[in-house]
Parts: structure tokens; sequence; C-alpha cells
């Protein structure tokens, strides 16, 4: 083992990657900046760096006014079922946080209550269990209720173009 073999920068990105899944994402930054200063100290840089891994923000929640500004138009949808769809939309953005495809594929029979909550099973590329905010249980249940095990937002085919984007 010798340090041009060990902190290679390709051997430190294939570090990052692969023994990094169980860290968080500011701790394999750490790292691997640290490992990156340590290959510089030990030898020439080879090639141009690599590009610096993502950061998410968090977004600040919406306020009360413009949730009752989503839910005025999807109220007042013309059909039961516009009305329903339109506001299970807006209560698993809103209050669950989910986005794109995970909206997508989102059914009726995904939504549960259990342990004093109510919790959506996201059946996406990244499967998961995720809790919705207390202020939409209502509105999400009856949603669910109408959709049974249809897709909330509507359609046959949760692959359908022109609702979201992957």
């Amino acid at each position: 083992m010798v340090p041009e073999v060990c902190l290679h920068p390709s051997v430190i990105e294939r570090f990052i990657v692969t023994a990094g899944r169980e860290l968080s994402a500011p701790t394999r930054r750490t790292l691997r900046t640290s490992l990156r200063y340590a290959a510089r100290c030990a030898g020439p840089q080879l090639g141009p760096p690599p590009v610096p891994l993502p950061r998410r923000r968090a977004k600040s929640p919406y306020s009360a006014a413009e949730i009752a500004g989503y839910l005025a138009p999807a109220g007042a949808q013309p059909t039961l079922a516009r009305r329903m769809r339109a506001a299970g939309l807006i209560c698993l953005a809103a209050g669950a946080g989910l986005t794109g495809a995970d909206l997508r594929q989102a059914r009726g029979s995904d939504i549960t209550c259990r342990s004093g909550g109510v919790l959506v099973e996201v059946r996406g590329r990244v499967p998961r269990v995720v809790p919705v905010a207390s202020r939409y249980h209502d509105l999400l249940l009856a949603s669910a209720g109408f959709a049974g095990s249809r897709l909330i937002t509507g359609g046959r085919d949760p692959g359908r173009r022109n609702v979201t984007t992957p």
C-alpha cells in the first residue's frame, strides 16, 4: 500500500461512493475533502478535480394562507373526482413532501392510519414510509378512500406522460 495508489482520485471517489453510503451527506463531503487534502500533500494531482457533491437545502414550509390558496381551487373543481384528486395531490405534496414519481405512483391503498398518525407507503425508486402532517389527515384520508386501490392523482398507468416529471 503506497500513498500514490491509495490516495489516487479515482480510489477516493470509489471509497466515498461505496463506503460512504452509510454516512450522511455532510460527513461524506468532509471525508472526501480530507482525503483530497492528504492526496495533494502526498503527490502530484492527476487530472481535473471531481464534481462537487450536491447539497440540498430544506425549503421553508408553506404558510396556512398559501395552503388555503392551493386548496380553494381544488375545492372548486366541478366534479367530486377532480376535487378528491386535487386535494390528494396537495396533501401528498405539502403534507408528506412527495414529489415527481412518488406522487405519480401513490395509490389510495398506500395511505394508512397507524400509531395515531397517517402514513404514506412510497413504492417508488426509494421505497419508504412517510408521515403526513396532522393538518392534512382528514382531507388525505377522504381522498384515499375515494381512490381506493387506484392512483390518487388519477389515471390508469403511473408511467403515463404529461402528469409529473420523472
